[in-house]
């Protein structure tokens, strides 16, 4: 009788495992992106009522009278962090865009994910009236800095 002493694992063994983890990485990898995702649109909600808020104040402090005319004024105002100062700053992914009216009566904040509105990925969009649009995916915002008016997506 020919008595071996097996140590180790065959050749099975390790392949079942192998597809086990193959199996619950297939189904976690997906999940976890789309995780990300909406932790980044989280953000740039987030960053737009932040960025709102400060140009409500900044209005405010001039007696009613101009939004801020760019990020950098709000920055230099101290009402919002430095790292807007930037012409088209870039927060998790998403271009920001800041416009205003003539008189800077008004004003229109976007954020599009990419330079290209990335299919998949939604944009978004608040103006002076306060209310948030979000544009779904491969689309681009329209904003009226003087009347705040926002086409092309829907209210949040």
């Amino acid at each position: 009788m020919n008595n071996k002493n097996l140590l180790g694992f065959t050749l099975i063994e390790l392949l079942i495992v192998v597809s086990i983890v193959a199996i619950i990485s297939a189904i976690a990898v997906p999940n976890l992106l789309s995780s990300r995702k909406a932790a980044h649109e989280a953000q740039v909600v987030a960053n737009l009522r932040t960025i709102a808020s400060a140009n409500n104040v900044f209005f405010a402090n001039s007696g009613n009278t101009s939004y801020a005319f760019n990020l950098v004024a709000l920055t230099t105002a101290g009402l919002i962090d430095r790292s807007w100062a930037r012409t088209t700053p870039v927060k998790a992914g998403y271009t920001y865009g800041y416009y205003t009216g003539k008189t800077n009566q008004g004003f229109c904040l976007k954020a599009a994910y990419g330079s290209n509105l990335d299919a998949g990925n939604n944009s978004y969009a608040i103006s002076h009236l306060g209310t948030i649009y979000q544009i779904p995916s491969g689309g681009a915002p329209t904003c009226d800095a003087v009347t705040g008016l926002i086409t092309g997506g829907s209210p949040l």
